[in-house]
């Protein structure tokens, strides 16, 4: 879509999906997703690490240094793996 159109202001609909199908660690099947979820190029349940992971990285390229990042879950830090496994995506 042309960055003239009326939502490319809506930088999410820009956001690459490569993080996603490409990503090593959900190739390999090491991410914490079902046998199922991992079948799919695209998992749903990973699109809340796709989301977190784009909005940081625009935070970065904004503010023009490093964030302070405090991830509170009930789990292993799967956010970390993924931000890890992404790469220079």
């Amino acid at each position: 879509m042309p960055r003239n159109q009326p939502y490319s202001k809506f930088s999410p609909l820009f956001w690459d999906t490569e993080c996603l199908s490409q990503n090593p660690a959900i190739v390999a099947g090491e991410f914490p997703l079902s046998t199922k979820a991992l079948s799919r190029a695209y998992p749903t349940r990973a699109l809340r690490y796709w989301f977190i992971y784009h909005f940081l990285r625009q935070e970065f390229q904004q503010l023009s240094r490093p964030l302070s990042i405090c991830e509170v879950g009930i789990d292993t830090g799967q956010m970390l793996q993924f931000m890890q496994s992404v790469g220079d995506h």
